[in-house]
């Protein structure tokens, strides 16, 4: 509605944007793609081509929140609309696409972390869709700063990177410290190491997968890849073996009577280096 009330013509603020304050209609903002990162719009793939009196749009849109409501009567889809001549800020318009339009159609309401919202976080799909020339919305619809390039090129990736190498690299380090002290000094004296690497594992694995999650964006979330699964059940390994704070006491315990048993030969030593009197 807020981008209606900029925007929109005075017919389009009577036929859409009045109906749309009555909540007699609803609509939808089609912004996102499968394979744009939605933070750098500048990247969209839909065309928004002329053809006389009319607007044809092409292509895919997905996580559009509330496509499915029953009330939904109007998406607003965002494409290119100009070429490699116009420039790069320049060349994205908004068109108002019924959605009753042949050729628009839901492809499917995705779940969001095994959620199914009734409203829908929905995949659209435009083919030659055509609406008449009026329906553009506004002038030009982008003024944002651009990012461009691959997502592994970004430093704060690659610093996710190499964290997670490195995090990788520690975990196993200590699973096979613990595995060599069960096989030489037995489960006992293993004890501690194996609440140690229980907790750090189970940590490390929803760590990573939040920055992975992080760079796939709302794909994610989705059934389209496995991330959503595995972080769910990584997040229940924290509990499942034990929770967290049982291995957290165990190692602070251990620690503790660690400490104790120093303290005796501390004092001693400190004794000996002590001027006399």
């Amino acid at each position: 509605m807020e981008l209606l009330q900029i925007a929109a013509t005075p017919s389009q603020v009577q036929d859409l944007l009045n109906s749309s304050l009555s909540v007699q209609n609803r609509s939808c903002f089609a912004m996102s793609e499968p394979d744009t990162a939605s933070s750098d719009p500048t990247q969209l793939q839909t065309r928004i081509e002329r053809d006389g009196n009319e607007w044809v749009i092409s292509g895919r849109k997905w996580f559009i929140t509330g496509a499915a409501h029953p009330a939904c009567r109007l998406a607003v889809v965002m494409g290119v609309s100009e070429g490699e001549h116009a420039p790069e800020h320049a060349r994205y318009s908004m068109v108002l696409v019924p959605m009753d339009s042949s050729g628009l159609a839901i492809e499917r309401n995705i779940p969001v972390m095994d959620h199914l919202s009734l409203e829908g976080h929905c995949e659209l799909l435009l083919r030659q869709v055509r609406v008449p020339f009026d329906n553009l919305l506004g002038e030009r619809a982008l003024e944002r700063r651009a990012f461009g390039g691959r997502i592994a090129d970004f430093s704060n990736v690659q610093d996710w990177i190499a964290e997670c190498r490195v995090e990788i690299d520690q975990a196993r380090l200590l699973v096979l410290r613990a595995a060599w002290r069960l096989d030489i000094e037995g489960t006992a004296a293993a004890r501690t190491d194996v609440a140690a690497i229980k907790l750090v594992s189970s940590r490390l694995q929803t760590r990573l997968l939040d920055r992975a999650m992080q760079v796939f964006g709302a794909m994610s979330l989705s059934p389209d890849t496995p991330l959503a699964r595995l972080w769910a059940w990584g997040r229940a390994l924290r509990f499942l073996d034990g929770p967290d704070e049982v291995h957290l006491r165990t190692v602070a315990l251990a620690e503790l009577r660690r400490a104790k048993g120093r303290r005796g030969a501390n004092l001693a030593h400190l004794r000996r280096w002590m001027p006399a009197g």
